[in-house]
């Protein structure tokens, strides 16, 4: 549903930055405790037009940074802290385009509103 490919790019980085972090996490845990890391993620169906989308989008994002950013506080081992902490802090990469993405939405249906009622 992206309107422009460079949306569509960054919704598809999102993807790979999240299975590369899930890989990362995964090895760092099997280190520390010899098997696989494996969390119960519930299915997440996306309804709605385009804002709605980013805007469940940029609320998953949210909820999701502030959990990793939560595992920063207390974990006494140096290495699954620091993945906690660059998963938390590319998160925050995301969240900002979410909103840059939105912010320039709006910014078209302004225009296009702007052109509607100077042409009535």
């Amino acid at each position: 549903m992206a309107p422009s490919s460079r949306e569509r790019d960054a919704y598809l980085q999102f993807a790979a930055e999240a299975a590369a972090n899930a890989e990362r996490l995964n090895q760092v845990y099997r280190d520390q405790f010899g098997t696989n890391f494996n969390p119960i993620v519930p299915d997440t169906v996306l309804q709605g037009g385009y804002r709605e989308l980013v805007n469940e989008l940029l609320d998953i994002e949210l909820t999701s940074m502030n959990d990793l950013r939560s595992h920063t506080y207390f974990q006494s081992d140096y290495a699954i802290n620091e993945y906690f902490r660059k998963m938390a802090d590319g998160k925050m990469d995301n969240i900002i385009t979410l909103l840059a993405i939105l912010e320039n939405y709006n910014y078209i249906q302004i225009q296009q509103l702007q052109q509607e009622q100077g042409q009535s």
